[in-house]
């Protein structure tokens, strides 16, 4: 019998409060890695265990695959992201050969995500908000799996370490930008004509009309000109309060990337906006600083 399970797409899960989780995908999820304290927790005890051996990376989809017993992964001219195709005790999986390179393989780790829950005993979820939710988390867990992760990222926050990371984790700069945001202090969103597409940290899908002026006049600067060196902006709104450091990179016709981040101690010595700073603003940005160095 063959039974095959559709992908979504490439959807990245949102960064928000912690939340509950009551189905029973999370409880086998959980259950599958010993019962530790959350389900973030279970997916990275469950992409150790998967990766042990597993080049990484970039993630060899195929080996990992393998030990869930996925034999095949099949470029196919179909109408959804990928499929998982169950066989017996096996599995194959078909992705579309009309995605991009990093979309397919988001689509192909979604689908190993997928196999996960076959893993976990008969009778296992194959649908649901919260399964589909999980099925996201372990794709990006695969891809980009925190130990290595975090191992590869620049002390220094740039939008050109996301760039170096998309390329050496083979992932979308979009999927990548959004897991660099968490780190501390670290705002991103993507901006398409003079729409805010998708944000993390700050800034929220909508009008760029939403941003402070000072911010809004360097985007739409940036949305002429996207190859520019990055510039400092002044804000009187949280999170960013005080001087800060908007970089940008195309990520598209139309569509550039933009990353918010602290003003570096050296930076700020030679900014020339510095007689422009409030002593109110000044000394909270220097305790985020020491907070930033000490963490």
């Amino acid at each position: 019998m063959d039974r095959t399970h559709t992908c979504r797409g490439e959807t990245m899960p949102r960064r928000q409060k912690k939340r509950k989780w009551r189905s029973a995908a999370a409880h086998r999820l959980q259950k599958l890695a010993g019962d530790p304290g959350t389900v973030e927790e279970a997916i990275q005890i469950v992409t150790q265990w998967l990766l042990h051996d597993v080049m990484c990376p970039p993630t060899d989809l195929e080996a990992l695959g393998a030990k869930l017993n996925v034999m095949q992964l099949v470029e196919a001219d179909i109408h959804t992201p990928a499929q998982l195709h169950e066989d017996g005790d096996q599995f194959y999986i078909t992705y579309s050969s009309q995605l991009p390179f990093t979309a397919q393989r988001f689509a192909i780790a979604r689908m190993i995500g997928k196999a996960v829950f076959h893993a976990t005993g008969p009778h296992c979820p194959t649908k649901g908000i919260e399964f589909e939710t999980l099925c996201d988390m372990l794709a990006a867990e695969f891809l980009m799996p925190t130990e290595h992760f975090e191992r590869h990222v620049d002390p220094r926050v740039s939008i050109h370490n996301v760039v170096s990371l998309s390329e050496t984790f083979e992932t979308s700069l979009t999927a990548t930008a959004i897991r660099y945001a968490r780190h501390p202090f670290v705002s991103v969103f993507e901006v398409k004509g003079d729409h805010v597409v998708w944000g993390h940290g700050g800034v929220q899908k909508g009008s760029i009309q939403q941003l402070d002026i000072e911010l809004r006049a360097l985007v739409e600067s940036a949305m002429e000109s996207p190859f520019e060196a990055p510039q400092t902006f002044f804000s009187a709104k949280k999170p960013w309060f005080g001087t800060r450091v908007l970089e940008w990179t195309s990520a598209g016709p139309d569509r550039v990337l933009f990353l918010v981040r602290l003003l570096r101690r050296e930076e700020k010595e030679s900014s020339n906006k510095e007689a422009s700073k409030t002593p109110t603003g000044e000394s909270m940005e220097f305790a985020f600083l020491d907070e930033l160095e000490t963490g």
